[in-house]
């Protein structure tokens, strides 16, 4: 697989990470009840990014000449519960 993760998931809540970022401060104190959507979907993002680059990694392709076999792969998982891979759109492909 030419996907290889090296980095642990991550470690840090993001509202933490916010919380050390001046250029949200601003948000939080004029719009709290915004913020707290925008941080909701951003954790969600960032756990769901996370899960998908661990589906990659963990696609077989040693019989795999094309994309075809890899794809089926994250279909199947997709099907069994798992968070659906990304779209193009998503993933900033373009078409």
């Amino acid at each position: 697989n030419p996907l290889q993760l090296d980095s642990p998931a991550p470690s840090v809540p993001y509202r933490d990470f916010t919380a050390s970022e001046t250029r949200f401060s601003m948000l939080w104190h004029t719009h709290p009840e915004a913020a707290e959507a925008f941080l909701a979907e951003a954790q969600r993002e960032v756990n769901q990014r996370y899960q998908y680059y661990q589906q990659l990694a963990a696609l077989d392709w040693s019989e795999a000449p094309t994309l075809n076999a890899p794809r089926a792969q994250l279909r199947k998982q997709a099907g069994e519960g798992a968070t659906p891979a990304p779209t193009g759109d998503q993933t900033g492909e373009k078409h």
